[in-house]
């Protein structure tokens, strides 16, 4: 892949490190001295240069890049780093870094593809370490149009010691794969669901909630639900057939007395 730095210090050291040996890095850096010691530590070529300035990124080639990732210690730097990437060169994939946790949501409304903010990462998983409801995990992808649930299975759900055929899973959702003892599982109808599985499963954003409730009903639940359902429909043909009975009755009473 190709794939565009765009200033920091130590993280992009990181990431040069970790991307470089199977990727074509791009490495833009508006600090002189950052630059030389990138140079010199990984002995790879760097631009310097305002990330942000249009001139910048065309001189770096950064057109039709598979990713470009922002670092600068600014948020609204790299905000205009990623929107011109995305929009002047298009950049498949643009992941931009906040210091402001307020701004993860905005900068995702206005298209950028990815928005990490650390403070923002801690406070959720904060929240999933103390919470029921840490069992579920939610990412979106392509601009929100797609959700990826990281969903743990848990003894007494309904689902548990269930092969994936029997349990009559929702047809607008699908499960990608299985996590299972550090292995990866890819799904077929014969997979029994154990405890302790995490499941990755693919939906709309819109039916998140309904999937996350679907996967977490508990033993027993599913089969109230269907019978209150089925209770339900009972009583509504009654109502009708009584309906239906009442008409018949009053048309006899009117033609006998015609």
């Amino acid at each position: 892949m190709r794939i565009v730095i765009c200033n920091g210090t130590i993280d992009a050291n990181y990431l040069i490190e970790t991307l470089g040996e199977e990727n074509n890095l791009t490495i833009i850096n508006s600090s002189a001295e950052v630059a030389k010691e990138i140079m010199a530590r990984h002995h790879r070529s760097v631009f310097i240069g305002k990330p942000w300035r249009h001139h910048i990124l065309m001189d770096a080639g950064v057109a039709d890049a598979d990713v470009l990732i922002s670092l600068c210690e600014k948020d609204t730097d790299n905000f205009a780093v990623c929107y011109a990437a995305k929009h002047i060169f298009h950049v498949k994939n643009c992941i931009c870094m906040t210091n402001d946790p307020n701004n993860v949501e905005i900068y995702k409304k206005l298209g950028i593809d990815t928005v990490i903010c650390s403070t923002y990462v801690l406070g959720n998983s904060i929240k999933e370490a103390f919470n029921v409801e840490s069992v579920f995990r939610t990412m979106t992808l392509q601009n929100n149009k797609i959700a990826m649930i990281e969903a743990g299975i848990l003894s007494g759900y309904e689902i548990a010691h269930k092969r994936i055929m029997d349990i009559a899973f929702p047809r607008y959702a699908s499960i990608s794969c299985i996590f299972r003892d550090y292995e990866v599982i890819i799904p077929n109808g014969q997979i029994v669901l154990l405890p302790g599985d995490k499941l990755y499963v693919v939906c709309a954003p819109k039916d998140e909630k309904e999937i996350r409730e679907w996967i977490s009903c508990k033993q027993g639940e599913r089969g109230k639900t269907k019978d209150k359902i089925e209770k339900h429909i009972k009583e509504v043909k009654a109502k009708v057939s009584k309906a239906k009975e009442k008409a018949t009755s009053r048309r006899s009473k009117k033609k006998e007395e015609k």
